[in-house]
């Protein structure tokens, strides 16, 4: 499906299909923003389609794969970026990713995606859409900036639900948390490994800001926006690098309390079996079956036998207790 937004100096501007592609082409002061979304659509029709506009054909090869890294590439007379766009937000932490091709120039946008995008139709909603037509740059750093919105406000909800997991690990029902918490830390790796690229994209666009090679779209224009971008990315990794070290941390905090948990069992246990074994041994020794065992003959026997193995027992809880292993 490929729906157009047309607009001339000064006039309202005009939704459309392709058909307009050839009207603005023959009015050189007019603009148009071309969204594509090629899913159903013959991807050799849309190559070409891209191509007649003398978007770089490695790049349009880019845009038309299933999975490809965010990047820019600053061409002679056009700017073109990939990025992750959300399709669909599933929770907090998970969304349906797409790829979103950037064709950008002085007179147009061309946007390109697999599927329904959230920032895209955020933007469509504006009423000042009209305004932006006219400036490709700024109307493509709106789209991404829409959905840093949908990340950050994600992110910053999380929060919440990370406080309530750390009150259940003190309130001590981290066994049936520590599921939940191993999940978040993979999906937080994945969401770091994306906002990663976006802030390093996004860094290097503002290295570009006053270049020569930039100057066709009047970047430094959009300097000002194009950093605040940046700056949203730049947070939403912090925390996404936050979160996951918190995850960690009650992993790990949780396991370690677990493990001291069951040292003090075990030394609880060692203790007993300390006291028990001198016991046992004597026990053992006079109830073996032997005739010649002079101590059994003894009218006292019974008497020095249970004093003796109370002396042992006491002996030892005092050496344990003056060592505080009980």
């Amino acid at each position: 499906m490929v729906t157009t937004y047309w607009k001339k100096s000064g006039q309202p501007m005009l939704i459309g299909n392709e058909d307009q592609i050839a009207a603005w082409q023959n009015d050189a002061s007019s603009f148009i923003w071309i969204d594509i979304q090629y899913t159903g659509m013959d991807q050799q029709w849309v190559g070409e389609l891209l191509s007649s506009l003398n978007c770089n054909a490695l790049a349009v090869k880019d845009v038309l794969r299933t999975r490809h890294p965010p990047k820019i590439e600053l061409f002679q007379d056009q700017t073109f970026i990939l990025y992750r766009g959300i399709s669909d937000v599933i929770n907090e932490l998970e969304y349906n990713h797409q790829q979103i091709g950037f064709f950008i120039n002085d007179r147009y946008l061309v946007t390109v995606h697999p599927e329904h995008s959230m920032g895209i139709s955020q933007i469509i909603q504006l009423d000042s859409l009209t305004d932006y037509i006219e400036e490709p740059m700024l109307l493509a750093l709106k789209i991404m900036h829409k959905s840093s919105d949908t990340y950050l406000s994600n992110m910053l909800n999380f929060e919440d639900e990370l406080g309530l997991q750390e009150d259940a690990l003190l309130a001590g029902e981290g066994e049936r948390h520590m599921a939940a918490l191993a999940g978040y830390r993979i999906k937080l790796l994945r969401l770091k490994r994306i906002f990663n690229y976006h802030q390093q994209m996004f860094a290097e666009f503002c290295s570009h800001a006053n270049d020569d090679k930039a100057s066709f779209i009047q970047l430094s224009k959009h300097e000002h926006y194009l950093t605040d971008v940046y700056e949203r990315f730049e947070r939403i990794y912090s925390l996404s690098s936050l979160y996951y070290e918190m995850c960690s941390d009650m992993v790990e905090g949780y396991i370690s309390i677990s493990s001291h948990q069951q040292n003090v069992s075990m030394r609880v246990l060692t203790v007993i079996t300390a006291i028990f074994v001198p016991l046992s041994f004597l026990a053992g020794l006079y109830g073996m079956n032997f005739d010649n065992i002079p101590e059994l003959h003894h009218p006292n026997a019974y008497y020095v036998l249970l004093s003796t193995m109370f002396i042992i027992s006491f002996a030892l809880i005092v050496l344990f207790k003056r060592k505080k292993w009980i």
